[in-house]
């Protein structure tokens, strides 16, 4: 039903008995439960009536909505509002079409009051939703099918939709705030500010949520949708790994391998790959003519390691253990099940691309080749033995090479001759202190050696000895890593231990157990003292024990913070959890290392107090491929950005959002949270 309206009955209804209605702005703010502008403000509803400004014409409701009106909200393209009632005993939420007051539908929360409603942002999935008093929240499909979501315990305070309708979240009394997909119901992320909350809103995208609390006090959370930013281009053949972010982050380099077919499928080509790292877009694809295939060093030590954690897919060499991700790439090969029983073997390749983009590196029979990204030759480097790994340093003239007798430093772009560190045994894994002075290696024969790097002298052997714990396994080093200024050498091995050594003196600073699995993952932070490490429980047959890892101060070996996997469901794989630059970060890797489980396999939690940051829920490589899919370094360089698979997932409350937060909540003027008397800083310099 339409008629005329008047004036004067808009100007009461908008002011009470004030002044009149003149230049009013309409805005998304919510101006009265019962007076809410339709979104492109053309319309308005008041009370049980629709009044279009361009007409002068009025539809009225039918059946009029409950006389106590609570919230209301509009659908995105203003076809339909929603209407709801704050009486203390509750009462339906009801849908009315906006051209005609006809109702169409209705829902309802099992208590009351209505204390929040919300429509989709996005008009091709109309949803609604709306919360009690109780902490109740119920979800209206665009199909009519209404579900209850569970999980607030008190007063829900705000529903607010994402930008695109995807998801809706909601704050409450009970001091939590919560991520929901839209879809199906699903909570996502459960955001925990402590004091009531009293309003929540999405960001420009679904990424970031921003919540008030009752003290007034704002804060900015990564919502964990972990929705791809941008995937990276693979070309039509073959099966890409993504190395890290290059160039200031501005790049992604990566490597494709195209394989052959049948009982003996093995790696026939590889080339190397670089994306632009704003749109995924492929910019340049280079071959690798000649790539050998590596193999991990083995000993009769390392054969009982190997061969009860039990990485059964590895072809070549007879030790089954890990290899040092940072150093070399594992690539899973299909192959018939009669053949592998996991459906693949893992071949390993050595291929490296510089921190600029501007080189890659990759091993040859008995040469490690060095490319210019137009794919020019631009050195090689003969070795002794099979290459087993190489790595570029922080500066792009400095290569880390590993074969399985030597290791050599080459600085390919200075015409230099190789400095070589002979071995008494073959290197597992290697490392260079950040200063470029201090190199470490963990050898085959179960020692721990540091040299100089300036002129190759032998500074110092360390061993590991034995503790009594319930690990089956022996102190054997399996990795290594090394303090920026390299003061600090520490190992990981094989009974789940982390051994830390003051170089100067030889002095053990701290050991640690871990775990009693193999440690496979020993990586320090880029630009902090933070070292993570990771252990290996796979045991190749039955259920596997739930994986752990520890972040360890690594000057002083004090534990900051400690993880494990859900098991029994499956261990975590590796390469499989890394540490942002500035050690704040940790990104758990593929099948969920995790002060508790997320819901996918893959998400990043902020080490200070474990809190889930995001969770990348579309990320789902299986733990077959995702052996090979993760990158060792996934961070970009500013920490906003991760690299899981072949996309790129933004980390919108890690990085510098962090930092800008951190740094807020230390100044004077945000240190008092604003209120109805003063909502501003205070006029005085805050900053002393």
């Amino acid at each position: 039903m339409q008629r005329d309206f008047s004036a004067k009955k808009i100007n009461k209804k908008w002011y009470g008995d004030g002044g009149p209605a003149r230049g009013v702005h309409f805005s998304s703010v919510l101006l009265s439960t019962d007076v809410v502008p339709n979104p492109d403000g053309s319309k308005l509803l008041a009370g049980g009536e629709i009044i279009t400004f361009a007409t002068g014409q009025q539809t009225v409701l039918s059946p009029p909505p409950p006389s106590v009106p609570g919230p209301y909200c509009w659908f995105p393209d203003g076809s339909a509002v929603v209407t709801s009632t704050v009486v203390d005993a509750g009462g339906p939420q009801q849908f009315y079409k906006a051209a005609t007051g006809a109702q169409f539908g209705s829902m309802q929360t099992p208590v009351g009051p209505t204390n929040a409603v919300a429509c989709s942002a996005n008009s091709a999935d109309q949803w609604a939703a709306s919360g009690d008093a109780s902490g109740n929240v119920v979800l209206r499909l665009a199909g009519g099918t209404v579900l209850p979501l569970s999980g607030h315990n008190d007063v829900i305070t705000a529903i607010a939709s994402s930008p695109d309708g995807r998801y809706l979240a909601t704050s409450s009394d009970d001091g939590t705030a919560r991520i929901w997909d839209a879809s199906n119901g699903r909570v996502i992320t459960v955001l925990t500010g402590g004091a009531q909350l009293t309003n929540i809103k999405f960001g420009p995208t679904a990424g970031l949520a921003l919540t008030v609390d009752q003290d007034g006090l704002v804060r900015i959370w990564d919502t964990g949708v972990g929705l791809p930013a941008t995937g990276l281009q693979s070309p039509a053949q073959g099966q890409t790994a993504a190395l890290h972010f290059t160039n200031g982050g501005q790049q992604v380099s990566g490597v494709n391998f195209v394989t052959s077919a049948g009982a003996t499928a093995t790696i026939t080509s590889a080339s190397a790959l670089t994306w632009n790292a704003q749109n995924g877009r492929l910019v340049r694809r280079v071959g690798l003519p000649g790539i050998a295939a590596s193999t991990v060093p083995c000993s009769a030590g390392l054969q009982n390691v190997g061969r009860d954690s039990a990485l059964a897919m590895m072809s070549g060499g007879s030790c089954g253990i890990p290899p040092p991700s940072d150093l070399v790439l594992a690539v899973a090969v299909p192959r018939p099940v009669a053949v592998s029983s996991y459906g693949a073997v893992i071949e390993l390749m050595a291929v490296a691309a510089s921190q600029d983009g501007r080189y890659i590196a990759y091993a040859r029979a008995g040469s490690v080749v060095l490319l210019s990204a137009a794919g020019h030759q631009v050195a090689a480097l003969p070795v002794s033995g099979t290459p087993t790994g190489l790595s570029f340093g922080a500066n792009n003239d400095d290569l880390l090479v590993l074969t399985d007798q030597d290791i050599y430093l080459w600085q390919p772009l200075s015409g230099h001759r190789a400095l070589v560190i002979r071995q008494t045994s073959a290197p597992i894994d290697a490392a260079v202190s950040q200063s470029g002075t201090v190199l470490a290696a963990a050898g085959a024969d179960g020692t721990v050696e540091v040299w100089s790097v300036v002129d190759g002298r032998h500074i110092r052997s360390l061993r590991t000895v034995k503790l009594p714990s319930q690990s089956y396994f022996s102190p054997t080093p399996l990795r290594v890593a090394i303090s920026a200024a390299g003061d600090v050498v520490a190992s990981g091995n094989a009974d789940g231990t982390v051994f830390l050594w003051n170089v100067s003196t030889g002095k053990r600073i701290a050991i640690r157990q871990v775990s009693t699995w193999p440690i496979v993952e020993l990586s320090p932070a880029a630009g902090a003292p933070q070292l993570l490490a990771v252990d290996w429980p796979q045991t190749g047959s039955g259920v596997n024990a739930a994986g752990s890892a520890s972040v360890l101060n690594a000057v002083t070996g004090q534990v900051v913070a400690a993880y494990r996997s859900p098991a029994p469901r499956e261990a975590p794989v590796d390469p499989a959890a890394a540490l942002s630059t500035d050690g704040n970060f940790l990104f758990a890797g593929a099948l969920g290392l995790a002060p508790s489980a997320p819901g996918g396999i893959e998400a990043a939690y902020q080490i200070s107090g474990g809190q889930l940051i995001t969770d990348l829920q579309t990320a789902a490589e299986s733990p077959t491929t995702s052996y090979s899919e993760l990158p060792a370094q996934p961070w970009s360089p500013d920490g906003a950005r991760l690299l899981a698979g072949n996309s790129i997932y933004p980390c919108d409350a890690c990085g510098p959002l962090a930092e800008l937060q951190a740094a807020a909540a230390s100044r004077i003027a945000w240190a008092q949270p604003l209120s109805t008397v003063s909502d501003h800083p205070p006029t005085s310099n805050p900053y002393g």
